[in-house]
């Protein structure tokens, strides 16, 4: 499948003439709990040539996009941003683009642009603005898994994983890893809760659902604990416009010096 989305992030360059300058996984094959029929979520990271930025129109209004979405099967799900969305993103310490660039599953990576935007995610990353994310993804997630009426083990699995993810930044004041199995040896839990992730994240059903009003309770109290200590953070990420509008320039330079 590798090369299948190698040739497929190929084909999106010469389609929409850009450069990719970095792909990845991203998904539940990266978070540590995909099935053997798990699509894959690839999400890359585009510049266009010089020309599409020197103009009277901004990108990312009207018909200048700043995002890709592809699917060609139903095995293959392609979203991409432009150098410059991407750039704004980590400025606003986005959790979702963080995932990007660290995904432990890399297709493409080119210019050193993904180095130097990791250069600052410590110094970028507000665990305010984090927490806030995976809270209220985590809380979404609960409510449609307690509204149906059927048990469907991913709906849990996805309340997991944020929430998890929020009590890693909380506890440990970094980005967590993506790999869910990882937080969950990781941090502090109850036995009976260890267990129920563990059981969620191999898939085993059985005498699980007795279980999850356990874990249901312990995620809204959690939830609400996460909530409290986020709203007391009042860091907010620096400003480091110029910084990006450099990684921006000197990317668009290599990425086109042969054309320019």
């Amino acid at each position: 499948m590798r090369s299948e989305i190698i040739r497929y992030l190929n084909k999106i360059e010469e389609d929409n003439h850009v450069k990719i300058i970095y792909a990845c996984e991203s998904g539940s094959r990266v978070w540590g709990y995909s099935a053997s029929n798990s699509d894959y979520d690839v999400r890359f990271v585009y510049i266009h040539h010089p020309d599409y930025y020197l103009s009277i129109d901004p990108i990312g209004i009207g018909e200048k996009r700043d995002v890709m979405e592809q699917t060609p099967h139903h095995l293959l799900d392609f979203v991409g941003w432009d150098l410059t969305k991407a750039l704004k993103m980590l400025r606003k310490s986005n959790p979702s683009f963080l995932e990007w660039l660290y995904s432990p599953t890399i297709y493409v990576e080119k210019f050193k642009a993904a180095d130097e935007m990791r250069e600052f995610t410590n110094t970028i990353l507000s665990p305010q603005i984090c927490l806030f994310h995976y809270i209220k993804m985590a809380e979404g997630n609960l409510k449609n898994a307690e509204k149906r009426t059927d048990f469907h083990l991913k709906s849990w699995i996805n309340i997991l994983r944020p929430l998890l993810a929020a009590k890693w930044i909380e506890e440990k004041q970094t980005f967590p890893p993506l790999n869910v199995q990882l937080q969950l040896q990781e941090l502090n839990l109850e036995d009976d809760l260890n267990q129920i992730g563990r059981k969620l994240l191999a898939r085993e059903q059985e005498g699980l659902e007795d279980k999850l009003s356990l874990f249901s309770d312990y995620a809204k109290q959690e939830l609400s604990l996460l909530l409290t200590a986020a709203k007391k953070r009042t860091k907010k990420p620096g400003n480091y416009t110029e910084d990006f509008n450099a990684i921006f320039r000197k990317t668009l330079k290599k990425a086109w010096q042969e054309e320019v």
